[in-house]
This record gives C-alpha cells, structure tokens and sequence, in this order.
C-alpha cells in the first residue's frame, strides 16, 4: 500500500499527535497516544472519529484527512480492513448534494492508495458508489458489468465481498435505467452462490426474475431456470410464473393471474407490460410451431385474447420493434408471415437454425466467390 502524500516534513509519529490536537480542538478528545496506545491504535481512533474533520469546510478538511490516510500505512494489513471500513462509513454518512463531490474525491484518494490487488479496494469503491448514487454522481464511477467483473478479478474478493458489490451495482444501474445490465450483474450475482438455499440466495433469484420479466427488452428466459438459486424456488408462485415467461403462452398466464391475483403486485410487476409481454412470446412461439412460418389473424386473436384486427396488427408492429421477429403482414389475406424469430428456448432447435443460417451464408458467399472468378 503506498501513502497518500501528507507534504508534512514530521515523522509519523510527530503527525499522529498534531492530529490528536486538532481533533482535541474540535471537541473530540481521543483516549489514546502513540507512546501508550501505539500507532495502529492511533489511526483506528483517527479514522473511526474523523466525523469531527468533517464537519469543517471541504478546505480546511482536505489537509488532515489527507494526512490520516497517510498513516494507513503503519496498520498490520490484517487490521487494515477495520480502518478502511470505519473511515469509509464517516465519509459517506449524510451525503448531500453540497458535499457530495468533495466526499467522493476524499474516497478516490483513499482507493488509490490502497493496494490494487487487495480486497480493501472494494470497500473504498462501494462507498464511492453510495455518494454517487446519494450526490447524483453516477457518471463518475464505472459500473458496467464488464468493468464491474474486472474489477472484483483484481480485487481478488472473496463470494460475499463480490455479491455484496454486484448487488450495489445492480441498484445503481436499475436507478439510472440501465435494466439490461442491471439484470446481467444480478444473474452473474446467482451463479456466484455456492449453497443456493440461503435466505439471501432465494431473496436475489426473486429480485433476478421479477427484473427479467420486467426489461422490455428481455424475451430469452431460459437460462435463469439453470441457476441454482432459482431452482430453489421451485413450487413457489413465481417460479411458475418465470416457467410461463420461459415456454408457456397468454392463456397459461392468464390461467396463473386468475389462481395467484396478488402474485403480481406483490413482486412490483405491471399487470398490462406483462400481458403485453407474454403476447409477442405467444406470438413467436405460434410462428415458430407454424410449418411454413404463417399465421392467421384469426388464430393470433383468439391465442391472445385481443379483440379485434387491428389490435392483433398492433400487436404484430410492436413485437417487430423488439427486433425478436421479422415478419410482413398481408391484410388482403388477413395473415402475417415471419421470416426470422427469436427461440424462446436455446436448445438443439436453436443451434440447428444457427447451422442452418450459417451453411446459408457459407453458401452465398461460395456462388458470390464463383461468380467473381469467372468474370473476364
């Protein structure tokens, strides 16, 4: 760990003190000293009391925070982590639009001192996170799940410290409305848990599935039915629903809403976006099970419970939007014929029409090459 330049010519010991007195003068009367205490001592009552520095103009507090995390160093690394998360706690405690930016330089100077390859690392970040998101300074700090993911590889955290982050950054990304990310660290999240039938555990695969089925642009569902934390909620009404959201159709959700009414709004979804969800699902699995991709109005109606053509036309439109189908619609004959669509399940089905799509383009792209060497 390297220090965080203090440009005071004393020795540690001589500074230790000088920030004993200015604490004394601020009305905190520490009960420790470096020739009784020792250092170690010295700097936990320091960081653990550093509320009293901020209390002071972002001026005047910059000199003697700086010089406490100076001495941060002289703390046994098996120690370190107790002042880290002392220090850090004061820091990001009563955060304000005013004061939020000075907090958050205070926490950045600390993450660079601290080792780039330990833990403490992600303490220090997850406090920045938390002035942040309190100041309104999301933009100022990384939390892409790439970035995220790199980040803890470095840190070298162990499961608790990375889900403890993950789940920071999930909320964080939720709030600036980023929900695809978000929904991916809360997946990475899962497939963290080493004994999936915690509290905890089950309370993320709850958070996990109502965020998937939330994202409007989440379609592919499947892969949360391999997670062992999801899997533990089996039974449970919104493991069942996750299944509907997974392969099954309108009917089936409307069937699911009629048996388990308060399911819905007890888990913070939207009845309509849900219905409207499960109908493009319906739609591309009834196109998908079509042999030559065709489907009537008239079965589209009836399927998912709409009323009349030109709300199953809208229908159409809005699943195309969603880029999950490509399809053109025939009005004369009252049909809508789909040319791609999304799998809802990724199974032998969906590699085959990846090989398929591929030997079609290796194909064009043979005749194209042939075409060119016969040309004069």
């Amino acid at each position: 760990m390297s220090s965080a330049p203090a440009f005071i010519d004393i020795s540690e010991g001589d500074q230790a003190e000088e920030l004993l007195e200015y604490y004394a003068s601020k009305g905190q009367k520490l009960t420790v000293s470096v020739e009784t205490s020792g250092m170690p001592a010295v700097v936990h009552a320091l960081a653990e009391h550093c509320a009293v520095v901020l209390k002071a103009s972002d001026e005047d507090a910059t000199a003697p925070m700086t010089s406490i995390f100076s001495l941060f160093h002289m703390v046994p690394p098996t120690e370190l982590g107790v002042v880290v998360q002392n220090i850090c706690k004061q820091i990001s405690a009563d955060i304000t639009e005013k004061n939020a930016k000075f907090r958050y330089s205070l926490l950045m100077t600390l993450y660079g001192i601290l080792d780039e390859n330990g833990s403490h690392r992600a303490d220090a970040w997850l406090h920045m996170l938390l002035v942040a998101r309190k100041g309104g300074l999301q933009r100022k700090i990384q939390t892409d799940p790439e970035s995220v993911k790199k980040n803890l590889k470095q840190w070298n955290c162990n499961t608790e410290k990375s889900q403890q982050v993950l789940r920071a950054v999930h909320d964080c990304l939720q709030e600036t409305g980023q929900t695809a990310s978000a929904t991916d660290v809360l997946v990475t999240l899962l497939s963290m848990y080493t004994n999936p039938s915690t509290a905890q555990a089950k309370e993320d695969a709850q958070k996990c599935i109502v965020a998937s089925i939330k994202d409007s642009k989440m379609f592919l569902f499947d892969h949360l039915l391999k997670l062992p934390a999801v899997e533990q909620l089996r039974g449970q009404p919104l493991f069942e629903l996750l299944n509907i959201f997974v392969s099954g159709n309108y009917l089936d959700y409307a069937k699911f809403c009629s048996s388990n009414q308060n399911v819905i709004e007890e888990a913070g979804l939207n009845h309509s976006q849900c219905q409207h969800k499960m109908r493009i699902l319906t739609f591309i699995s009834l196109a998908s099970d079509a042999p030559t991709h065709e489907v009537s109005f008239d079965l589209l109606t009836t399927a998912l419970a709409l009323d009349n053509d030109d709300d199953t036309e809208m229908l159409i439109i809005d699943a195309i939007r969603t880029t999950t189908v490509k399809a053109k619609i025939d009005q004369q004959k009252r049909i809508v014929s789909v040319s791609t669509y999304l799998p809802r399940t990724f199974g032998t089905a969906g590699w085959q029409m990846v090989y398929d799509r591929l030997s079609k383009c290796y194909q064009s792209m043979a005749s194209a090459a042939e075409s060119l060497r016969q040309l004069p």
